[in-house]
């Protein structure tokens, strides 16, 4: 579920697993914007976006019942989507890549400042 905050001035969100049968739901995630979740064929595993306050989504990995999720890529634009093998053992992703020289990728050259329009 993801909400405005206005506090943080940004969309926020965690995942929740809501059982068919009304019994209460129950939070998977507790980052700060965790997105587009994904099980693997076996439903072993949990993928997702997963973005920090000021950060890019990056791809995350827990297991299906709980657990402490592992970030398995770091890169600098971010994640937009991504896919799981149909055995869970790895997962395929698309990501921009910076061109040397922009977005802050030259030593000394910041990143461009997003505006919200």
């Amino acid at each position: 579920m993801t909400r405005p905050d206005f506090a943080a001035d940004a969309y926020v969100g965690q995942l929740w697993r809501v059982p068919l049968d009304g019994s209460a739901p129950r939070r998977i995630t507790r980052g700060f914007r965790d997105t587009r979740p994904q099980f693997s064929a076996d439903g072993r595993l949990l993928g997702f976006l997963r973005a920090e306050a000021g950060g890019p989504p990056q791809l995350a990995i827990v297991a299906a019942d709980g657990g402490e999720p592992m970030v398995v890529t770091d890169a600098p634009l971010g994640v937009r989507d991504f896919v799981l093998s149909a055995d869970g053992t790895r997962a395929a992703f698309i990501a921009g890549v910076p061109e040397q020289g922009r977005y802050g990728t030259t030593d000394g050259v910041p990143a461009p400042r997003r505006t919200r329009g």
